[in-house]
């Protein structure tokens, strides 16, 4: 990505639904009210944003050109501080209230898991409904910074609490096509290392990968 031209991006990120330039108006004025003053979206990472608007405003015609399956959720991979969290927080606010997921640190539900116990894998997976017009509505959720903890003990027991969310959360997938969307700095063979081939296999199933440029630059500094 660091080598494409501008022209080039230019020309790839051409939509008959998605107004570019506007999009990245609202988004730079409000990730300077929201996430710091000095934010600023990066013409480098101008595609993986397009991509990720695509799938948000279920463009078809471009969901097709860039491989993108507008009925599974998004892994949002990428080196440490290259904007994943900050993207995935500031594109909510483009969504209908009834399409906005949530987003929740893998970190801080491990630590609620030690709190509360296993019931807290039901309240992100199996019971993460929510009653909207008289319909139960199956809650999405956004998983932020998936491998950043690690297993703990829970009077005694040792349980990977993000990789048996996963697991439900695709079953529930499977049955009722509830979204999940990750952020993670992880590569593949490391999300396998971290949680298992399974979760590993599960998770190509219900998400998109999209991956920021392996040298892209840490936008914190």
């Amino acid at each position: 990505m660091a080598n494409r031209s501008k022209s080039s991006v230019d020309e790839e990120v051409q939509s008959n639904i998605i107004q570019f330039d506007k999009c990245l108006e609202f988004l730079e004025k409000a990730g300077t009210a929201y996430i710091s003053p000095k934010f600023r979206i990066w013409q480098e990472d101008h595609l993986i944003l397009f991509k990720l608007l695509v799938y948000f405003y279920r463009d078809g015609v471009n969901a097709e050109k860039h491989n993108i399956d507008l009925h599974k959720g998004i892994l949002l991979t990428g080196p440490v501080g290259c904007g994943k969290t900050s993207l995935m927080t500031l594109l909510r606010f483009m969504l209908a209230p009834k399409e906005q997921y949530i987003i929740k640190s893998a970190r801080d539900i491990t630590l609620e898991f030690i709190q509360d116990g296993y019931p807290v894998i039901n309240k992100y997976s199996k019971s993460a409904f929510q009653q909207t017009g008289g319909e139960l509505i199956p809650k999405a959720y956004c998983f932020d910074d998936l491998g950043v903890e690690s297993n703990i003990k829970y009077y005694g027991n040792e349980t990977n609490v993000m990789a048996e969310i996963l697991l439900s959360r695709y079953d529930m997938f499977i049955g009722r096509h509830m979204l999940t969307h990750a952020t993670t700095n992880l590569s593949a063979s490391e999300i396998e290392s971290c949680y298992g081939n399974r979760v590993r296999s599960r998770l190509r199933e219900m998400m998109n990968v999209l991956a920021f440029d392996k040298e892209a630059k840490d936008k914190r500094v």
